[in-house]
């Protein structure tokens, strides 16, 4: 896809008369093929985002920072044609939701959990 664009703008730089579509087919080609700075970014961002989940404590904090991951992922993934990683995080990203929602009804209407060789009522999983 990235070489018919580039291709589009080669077409045009030649085909401007008096001289080479300039400006216009700069930005074009930046738009068409990136620099490479902005996934970087966007890649190096989601990696960050994924470290992060690994020091949180909190679940909520955790599937909120997961779901921002996904969101990074799926973009850097689809500006580079990832069809692997495009395919986890699409996958992941409404699991993490999911998981957010049901995280909340359970903050709302919280039920006991049987735990221990004892069976005693926990309440640890609800940390906040």
């Amino acid at each position: 896809m990235a070489s018919g664009a580039a291709a589009a703008c080669e077409a045009m730089q030649g085909g401007i008369p008096g001289g080479g579509g300039g400006l216009v087919a700069e930005a074009l080609r930046v738009l068409a093929l990136g620099d490479g700075l902005a996934q970087n970014l966007l890649g190096t961002t989601a990696c960050l985002l994924v470290l992060c989940t690994f020091s949180m404590a909190s679940m909520r904090r955790l599937r909120l920072v997961a779901i921002a991951s996904n969101l990074a992922f799926i973009g850097y993934a689809w500006s580079l044609g990832l069809w692997p990683i495009l395919l986890l995080h699409s996958v992941l990203l409404p699991l993490n939701l999911l998981r957010l929602v049901q995280m909340g009804r359970a903050r709302r209407r919280p039920r006991p959990v049987l735990v221990g060789p004892g069976r005693g009522l926990g309440w640890s999983w609800m940390r906040h």
